[in-house]
């Protein structure tokens, strides 16, 4: 697509909010192997597909209404219908590590874009993810009654083109995303999320969504919150915020 539509397509979504426009401008910088991240990402509903594995595997997807939805579990008989969505991610269900390991390896050969990994997920190392990976999904794993954190001993998880980070037990992993991560939810020791959104914006990654909801507060500084001027939804215990709730976050007006 020519330079001057693709630029036609992003005033009419900056300026005029237009999905279409959005959409159509998602699919084109994809097409050309460009990463599609900040406010842009709200309007890259992707078209359906099928998808089957013999791997025992649990699929969800966030469709385009951003509702998540649990859409079954392979092996099955025949494939599973993805919908149109926004981000479509599987979960291995086994606890083995040989189970994570074949999972990603699945990732790698199928292209599967996204992957859950906790509770029922593996315990052991995570191995080194694929580069291609948008959606992560990190979670506590739990053994017997107690919490059992990433591995002390995992290194960086390196993914480069993350968009989407849910991190349950921030500070018990360590992710190094590339320059696209989006969208945020964290969870777990108020002092690790702190210091992993202060890391981000210092970063000056393109966050348009912030999930906190684990805190009725966290208390970031002028400073931080500034270093977020995409910031449009910050989420926390008593509600979702699409204005100011602090002075500093006059941005999230715009």
């Amino acid at each position: 697509m020519a330079d001057a539509k693709l630029r036609a397509l992003e005033r009419r979504f900056s300026d005029e909010g237009d999905l279409a426009a959005g959409r159509e401008l998602a699919a084109s910088l994809r097409r050309a192997g460009a990463p599609v991240c900040g406010p842009l990402l709200a309007a890259d509903v992707r078209p359906g597909l099928s998808f089957a594995s013999e791997l025992p595997l649990g699929v969800h997807v966030l469709t385009g209404d951003d509702e998540v939805r649990w859409l079954g579990n392979t092996p099955r008989p025949n494939p599973l219908q993805v919908p149109e969505h926004r981000a479509w991610w599987v979960q291995p269900l086994r606890s083995e590590a040989e189970h994570l390991r074949r999972a990603v390896e699945a990732l790698r050969a199928q292209g599967i874009p996204g992957l859950a990994v906790g509770g029922r997920g593996a315990n052991g190392l995570i191995p080194p993810l694929p580069m291609h990976l948008e959606t992560l999904r990190l979670q506590r794993r739990v053994v017997g009654r107690g919490e059992l954190d990433f591995a002390d001993a995992d290194p960086p998880l390196v993914v480069p083109n993350l968009t989407r980070l849910s991190l349950d037990g921030a500070g018990s992993v360590e992710v190094d995303p590339g320059e696209a991560l989006t969208e945020v939810a964290l969870s777990g020791a108020e002092q690790a999320c702190r210091e992993l959104v202060e890391r981000f914006a210092g970063r000056g990654l393109p966050l348009t969504r912030l999930d906190l909801r684990a805190f009725r507060e966290l208390d970031l500084g002028e400073a931080a919150w500034a270093r977020l001027p995409a910031l449009r939804e910050l989420r926390v215990e008593t509600g979702v915020f699409g204005c100011p709730v602090e002075a500093e976050l006059a941005h999230l007006e715009r």
